[in-house]
């Protein structure tokens, strides 16, 4: 029906995130106005992919849209630990990402740009900027979306906020200038991931991010969430090595997209990182010729290894082996 009545239009139902009240999953942002949940299915206990597995299922029982869409805002300050990333970052891609390929749909992904309108969304640094967006990237987002863009009205009332690309006067704020930078990677990957399906992930090197010591973790409630440089694992993307990547080490955690693209075999390194930058070397199984995507520009590589060097914290390279 919608397509016939609006052909030219994107159908799709901007979804909540997976860690949320049950009484948000069921009854959505009004959920104060109904009653409380009585799910067994989404009620709090249920691991965080299980419930929100229960909540996609229905979603697409009820039709299927054309692409997925979802609010999930990774940087907190909990307590007084303002380096936290919310494990949502890594967890719900891969959930929508398994969905998606179940149905046939792409996902999108919202960037969090700045902060403290909930209170504890913290402002994003460049760092956590380069972060959400590559790793968005590495998990196969065919979009990207951004909140706020203009700064919401309804955002007024929450005081000296730096939030949207645009601020209350119409004026482009840091974040402006940063996402001009940070897009010229965006757009000359784009003609590879968007052909390219998500086969496996990687991780390699030690997590560096200035977690605080376990005694403080555990002061922390909800402190499950807090990402401490393991991957929350759903489905069955994550192995080892895939392909002709043999080996990957790194001085720093970084995190690998693994992609089959038209037949040729791709990669999407990202520094795992918010603090530190990572030297990388990548060993591969034989002499390749490589295209190597870094700060918008592409060049031209061959070898049976890659190696980068200091690595910013949060930023990510596009490796491509040619046939």
């Amino acid at each position: 029906m919608f397509k016939k009545e609006y052909p030219n239009k994107i159908f799709y139902v901007n979804l909540s995130p997976n860690n949320i009240s049950s009484e948000q999953l069921e009854f959505g942002a009004h959920y104060a106005r109904f009653k409380k949940s009585e799910d067994p299915n989404i009620r709090i206990g249920v691991p965080n992919d299980k419930r929100y597995e229960y909540y996609l299922n229905k979603y697409f029982e009820a039709g299927i849209p054309d692409l997925i869409s979802y609010d999930s805002y990774p940087f907190t300050t909990l307590e007084n630990v303002e380096t936290v990333i919310h494990n949502t970052l890594w967890e719900i891609q891969q959930i929508v990402n398994v969905f998606g390929k179940k149905y046939g749909v792409p996902y999108w992904n919202f960037l969090q740009i700045g902060g403290k309108w909930d209170g504890w969304y913290r402002e994003v640094n460049y760092a956590e900027m380069l972060l959400q967006i590559h790793i968005s990237l590495a998990y196969g987002a065919k979009g990207i979306e951004l909140f706020p863009c203009c700064f919401p009205n309804d955002f007024l009332t929450c005081g000296d906020i730096c939030c949207g690309v645009f601020d209350q006067y119409g004026n482009p704020t840091k974040y402006y200038h940063w996402l001009s930078v940070i897009f010229k990677q965006v757009k000359a990957v784009e003609k590879y991931l968007m052909n390219s399906e998500l086969k496996n992930t990687i991780t390699a090197g030690k997590y560096s991010g200035l977690l605080p010591s376990k005694e403080e973790i555990n002061k922390i409630q909800w402190n499950e969430c807090i990402y401490q440089g393991e991957l929350p694992e759903y489905g069955n993307i994550n192995v080892d090595r895939y392909k002709e990547l043999i080996a990957v080490d790194a001085t720093s955690q970084v995190f690998i997209g693994c992609f089959d693209c038209d037949g040729e075999t791709l990669y999407y390194l990202v520094n795992n990182s918010i603090v530190s930058a990572t030297n990388v070397k990548l060993t591969f199984d034989g002499e390749y010729n490589f295209t190597v995507v870094k700060d918008g520009k592409e060049v031209e590589q061959a070898g049976s290894e890659l190696y980068f060097q200091c690595v910013p914290a949060g930023d990510g390279i596009l490796i491509k082996i040619n046939k």
